[in-house]
């Protein structure tokens, strides 16, 4: 997948995230979380599969660091190396190594 496809999956799933978000404060409740939640969960297993990612980087990603926003320079290490984890981009080269 080139970075470019990746890039405009991850921030449609972002965006859509968002406004299940913003619907369940709205009107109070987690019925469209509950209801999108599997579409969602498949959507990321099939980014999980094409990548291989044994470590669910994308998961953590997208849901530890709240798409990149709650990073911090120095959490990530592999191998005894920092790894940047901020941006779909950072997210994109850690997949891709």
């Amino acid at each position: 997948m080139t970075y470019d496809r990746f890039e405009k999956t991850m921030l449609e799933i972002k965006k859509f995230c968002q406004k299940i978000d913003s619907l369940s404060d709205t009107f109070s409740c987690d019925f469209f979380v509950d209801l999108t939640a599997p579409l969602l969960d498949e959507t990321v297993d099939l980014l999980s599969l094409h990548f291989k990612d044994k470590e669910n980087w994308i998961d953590y990603w997208m849901w530890e660091l709240d798409f990149g926003e709650k990073y911090e320079q120095g959490m990530v290490h592999i191998e005894g190396k920092e790894v940047p984890l901020k941006t779909i981009k950072d997210l994109y080269n850690l997949l891709e190594r």
